[in-house]
């Protein structure tokens, strides 16, 4: 007996075992309601969790609001500000689960893949994949800053960075 031949046969057999009720299948009986089952999406289970916990926030709910790419710059010789090669900059794209930060200057050329650690509607956590140094992005009215031991690790200084949102 072949895969097919199993399965045709355990169907029928199924189709035979059911029951009847009242002589016919296709009427329900006297006393009984229809039963309906209810269809939820994912955004109406994200906002019932949203609702149950309104400072934390899912991955997957708050991964738009940090979805996009940051940039600032920051001045890294601080005695030659008017001085081009004194700035550097950083740009950050976030995607998903995971982020991309590049810091470049006079002194570092540096790329970093990073990974979500935790997230909520006001802070971003993200490790380094390669190291486990961690950079925290916070947002307090309107203004967005980054800190962390990998920044302080590519820098050499601890030290808050204010950066804007330049692309969704």
């Amino acid at each position: 007996m072949n895969l097919n031949t199993i399965f045709y046969t355990a169907g029928i057999l199924l189709l035979f075992s059911c029951k009847e009720t009242h002589g016919n299948k296709n009427t329900p009986e006297p006393n009984s309601s229809l039963k309906r089952e209810k269809i939820v999406t994912g955004q109406q289970i994200q906002k019932t969790k949203a609702e149950e916990d309104p400072g934390q926030a899912s991955v997957q709910e708050t991964g738009s609001i940090w979805n996009g790419k940051y940039s600032g710059s920051f001045l890294r010789l601080k005695d030659e500000t008017a001085d081009p090669r004194a700035w550097g900059q950083i740009h950050l794209h976030i995607h998903g689960k995971s982020a991309t930060l590049s810091i470049d200057s006079y002194v570092e050329n540096v790329q970093k893949k990073l990974k979500l650690f935790s997230e909520s509607k006001d802070e971003l956590r993200l490790k380094d994949i390669s190291d486990g140094k961690s950079l925290t992005l916070s947002k307090k009215s309107g203004t967005i800053t980054m800190e962390g031991d990998l920044m302080e690790s590519i820098v050499g200084i601890s030290e808050k960075y204010e950066i804007e949102k330049t692309v969704r």
